[in-house]
């Protein structure tokens, strides 16, 4: 049974500022049962730039983790709640869905308060401390992996890895390719940090691909600016940059491989297009998820090779990149997710009743 508050169907979900959170919340929010009403709260909302105030209300509330001391962020969180419980009272919320992560700490809180039923959102190995603590409160707790079901309270439901109505028919690669202005026969490379980039990342592997002794082409998402395109431009690479992309499938696919952080999103997305990837994990994640993540991907799947941002090596990320370079060896990484595919089950998100 749904649950409804003076008869109108109104589901919050609580995010953050970055893609991580708002990207999944967009694409539940579009696939969920119901013609209710869809809105988005939490802390850093209002500085995402994939979601516009047109396509669903969002309400901005304070809150911060406890880097700026334990009573900076006690503050921040109780000034957050407030705001929140006024939110979801006067948008007569009759669910809240949360996304992880501090960002969405006041309004789980307020839902507690307000006995709103809470459905949470986990899609990494390692569940964050926030979604741990709220399993025990919530009615369920959405996941895509079964590793992670033994490290949470109550009910536990796994989710297929895409949506019903995803559209995975995209153009060929060659296709792809050209749209992106590369050429359709060439060795592609999927290069990006994260919905807000990664400095040291991008440094990096540009260095290294612009001394690729091999013939190759880049998709490279930098997150703050584009000035790489000249330094690409300058090595006889051609490449398409970009700060970040809203249509992600289509890079995935123009791409024979990836070199990226290891979110859930990335790890996830890797696996609905077959893609290998070359993963080098955010050091400071919560919990060092990110790590755990790729490690499921490199020594659970068979598709993936970890570096680690401390001790990271360029002659070792060279000689990897040779083995991901080889069709051969790919074709075999992609025949792993394949295997890992077919053993998986799930339900879809839209045929769940909140």
């Amino acid at each position: 049974m749904r649950d409804y508050i003076h008869g109108e169907e109104c589901i919050a979900f609580a995010v953050g500022g970055t893609g991580g959170h708002v990207l999944p919340a967009l694409r539940i929010a579009n696939n969920l049962p119901g013609e209710g009403r869809r809105i988005l709260i939490g802390v850093g909302i209002e500085e995402n730039p994939f979601v516009s105030q047109k396509e669903f209300s969002r309400f901005n509330v304070l809150g911060m983790n406890f880097s700026a001391g334990i009573f900076s962020g006690l503050y921040a969180i109780a000034r957050g709640v407030k705001t929140a419980i006024k939110v979801l009272q006067k948008q007569k919320c009759t669910h809240v869905i949360g996304m992880g992560g501090f960002h969405s700490l006041p309004v789980l809180i307020a839902a507690c308060y307000l006995r709103v039923p809470i459905t949470l959102y986990e899609p990494n190995i390692i569940p964050g401390r926030v979604n741990k603590l709220f399993s025990f409160f919530s009615k369920r707790t959405l996941i895509l992996f079964e590793e992670v079901k033994k490290q949470l309270f109550g009910k536990t439901k796994l989710l297929n890895l895409t949506m019903r109505s995803d559209n995975l028919n995209l153009p060929s690669k060659a296709l792809l390719r050209e749209e992106f202005g590369l050429d359709p026969d060439v060795t592609t490379i999927l290069v990006f940090g994260g919905s807000k980039g990664a400095a040291t990342m991008n440094k990096k592997i540009s260095k290294i691909l612009c001394g690729f002794k091999k013939e190759v082409q880049v998709i490279h998402l930098s997150g703050v600016s584009t000035k790489l395109k000249k330094l690409y431009e300058l090595n006889g690479i051609k490449s398409y940059v970009a700060t970040f992309l809203k249509e992600m499938n289509k890079a995935w696919k123009a791409s024979d491989f990836a070199i990226c952080r290891s979110g859930a999103g990335s790890i996830k997305e890797a696996l609905i297009h077959h893609t290998p990837a070359m993963l080098i994990p955010y050091p400071h994640s919560m919990g060092d998820h990110q790590s755990h993540n790729a490690e499921f991907l490199e020594k659970v799947v068979g598709s993936a090779k970890v570096f680690e941002e401390k001790d990271f090596s360029e002659e070792e990320f060279c000689k990897s990149l040779d083995f991901f370079y080889d069709a051969k060896n790919r074709k075999q990484m992609q025949g792993k997710i394949l295997k890992y595919l077919e053993m998986r089950k799930g339900e879809y998100i839209d045929s769940l009743l909140l």
